[in-house]
């Protein structure tokens, strides 16, 4: 951030960050086509979500 606007608004600590989960599976259930992750053996249970995270802390 520039430091002129970082000195007006009084900023003392600026925290970005970025997560993820669930975003690729690795596996030899290819003949399957199926997520490890499922119990259910017919394949009807809905698949596992996608979760992205980003956001900033600040401390004035």
């Amino acid at each position: 951030m520039p430091t002129p606007l970082v000195n007006r608004a009084k900023i003392q600590k600026a925290r970005f960050y970025v997560n993820a989960y669930n975003l690729f599976i690795l596996d030899n259930m290819k003949e399957y086509s199926t997520d490890p992750e499922i119990t259910d053996t017919n394949g009807l249970q809905y698949p596992q979500s996608k979760v992205f995270n980003v956001g900033c802390s600040l401390s004035f």
